[in-house]
């Protein structure tokens, strides 16, 4: 038997046993958990309770490796799918544009990035003496809250070989399945509280094709993409997935170039899915430089990203032993608890002051990214906005782009690891950081007064110039069916 075939097949029956369960309840389905996260919590508790029973060569370890690869291999499918904005003046509705809305969302996500770490090492470190564990576990809570469990498990991995902090792997996936949880039981109700009082743009109802979680027969009516090979000489399939693994081995090489750097180099040439994302970038331009890059169809790669997401998530909760973890799940829950509702006030109170007229919607998608990924951001938004008719999506999308605001973060974190400096000096610089984030909000004019308040239900008008009108209810627009769909530039 191959025990690495033999998880990646047990993971599929659990995917396909957890559709057959979301289907049949109508309790899931009246609360919109997706099929990964039952998956996940199905696979986590047969890992460790029957698992060793039935196949006991197959461990979690095999999991841990598929979430490094799962993970690499969507970050190169993001930068395949890429697109590039066009330059046109497009003003959305109160005078916000698409690239000044993703701006201030990058900054926002960063911003928390630093802030969650902050809160993950003081939590640890006052609740964590209690449970034997140290504090530096807790600045692995940005990268499994705000990046998700690829990244996790990633610099766990480094903690845990290069940095010598033992268990920080598994340490960061628990994180990241709280993260995960936490989008789902706060976003889907704050998504659905929005609706209830018309914070939404568009108005919405949750469709039974929603709550079902699948589509009838009539009912399937989008495409996956379009065909671009001929299938007597190759499958388009087979040819985005050979485009990914050229890109898998140049990220490779570029890793081991990077190792070279001194003192940061190890660390560097650990986060192998930055790697994959230039070495993407290096074929869609080898493609373009030959003219071939209409080969490469945007719409199926976006499918292939969302694929790897979801096996992403499921490998994360099956890489999890509970026995590893032991007394310190406690403490790891409650600084998840604490974060959890920390980047949701966050995400309120800011995105609130974007000065749009669909500043909820980017609270609740940024909620999902900044507990999960932009996937998870993506589902929470299109429960408010099924047919992504506002630009929230896109600019979720385009967050990616500001990604490098957190590099004074992730070089203060490796020189802590590589005991340059000490963990509280790491905590400062996260700290000063993050202020420094709110003060470029407020520089970039991306804090003003409030558009919709939560507690209320009120929404306010917005000028052209991004200020809030005034007091008073808002009254919505209804975009035309005609209106773009922004969905194809979303990892």
């Amino acid at each position: 038997m191959y025990p690495s075939v033999i998880a990646l097949c047990l993971m599929c029956c659990i995917i396909g046993f957890s559709m057959v369960i979301r289907s049949k309840s109508k309790k899931l389905g009246k609360l919109l958990v997706p099929v990964n996260v039952i998956s996940g919590i199905i696979g986590l508790v047969y890992m460790n309770t029957i698992n060793d029973f039935i196949f006991p060569d197959v461990t979690v370890d095999y999991y841990s490796v598929l979430v490094e690869i799962l993970f690499t291999m969507s970050f190169i499918s993001i930068g395949l799918a890429s697109v590039k904005e066009k330059k046109k003046a497009t003003k959305q509705t109160g005078g916000s544009s698409i690239t000044k809305g993703a701006l201030g969302l990058g900054i926002q996500w960063s911003m928390l990035f630093g802030l969650t770490g902050v809160i993950g090492v003081l939590v640890i470190a006052v609740i964590g003496k209690i449970f034997d564990m140290e504090a530096v576990y807790g600045i692995l809570v940005p990268y499994a809250f705000c990046q998700g469990p690829g990244q996790a498990s990633n610099m766990g991995l480094i903690f845990e070989t290069l940095y010598m902090i033992p268990n920080s792997q598994m340490v960061g996936l628990t994180f990241a399945v709280m993260g995960f949880l936490a989008a789902f039981i706060i976003g889907i109700p704050l998504a659905k509280y929005g609706i209830r009082k018309n914070l939404v743009k568009i108005n919405t109802k949750i469709s039974p094709s929603v709550e079902r979680g699948y589509f009838f027969a009539e009912e399937q009516r989008q495409s996956m993409g379009k065909v671009t090979t001929h299938s007597g000489n190759i499958e388009t399939l087979t040819l985005h997935i050979a485009f990914m693994g050229i890109a898998y081995i140049i990220a490779i090489i570029l890793a081991e170039i990077a190792y070279c750097i001194p003192v940061l180099g190890p660390s560097f040439s650990g986060m192998l899915f930055i790697w994959g994302l230039v070495a993407a970038s290096i074929v869609k331009k080898v493609l373009r430089k030959f003219n071939a890059e209409f080969l490469l169809n945007i719409d199926l790669q976006n499918k292939i990203t969302g694929a790897f997401s979801d096996l992403v998530v499921v490998a994360a909760f099956m890489a999890i032993k509970v026995s590893v973890i032991g007394i310190w799940i406690i403490p790891i829950a409650i600084a998840s608890a604490v974060n959890a509702i920390f980047i949701a006030y966050v995400c309120i109170f800011l995105t609130s002051r974007l000065g749009s007229d669909h500043d909820f919607e980017r609270a609740v998608g940024m909620y999902g990214m900044c507990t999960g990924t932009t996937p998870s951001g993506i589902a929470l938004l299109r429960i408010i906005d099924p047919k992504l008719q506002t630009p929230a999506a896109t600019e979720l999308g385009m967050t990616n782009l500001f990604l490098s605001f957190v590099g004074p973060i992730t070089i203060a974190i490796t020189l802590m690891g590589t005991e340059q400096i000490s963990l509280a000096m790491t905590v400062a610089i996260l700290l000063g950081v993050s202020i420094l984030y709110l003060v470029m909000l407020k520089a970039f004019k991306l804090l003003n007064k409030p558009t919709f308040n939560l507690f209320t239900g009120e929404k306010f008008a917005v000028d052209e110039d991004g200020t809030v009108a005034g007091a008073g209810t808002f009254i919505q627009g209804v975009l035309a069916e005609q209106s773009t769909d922004f969905s194809g530039v979303v990892r």
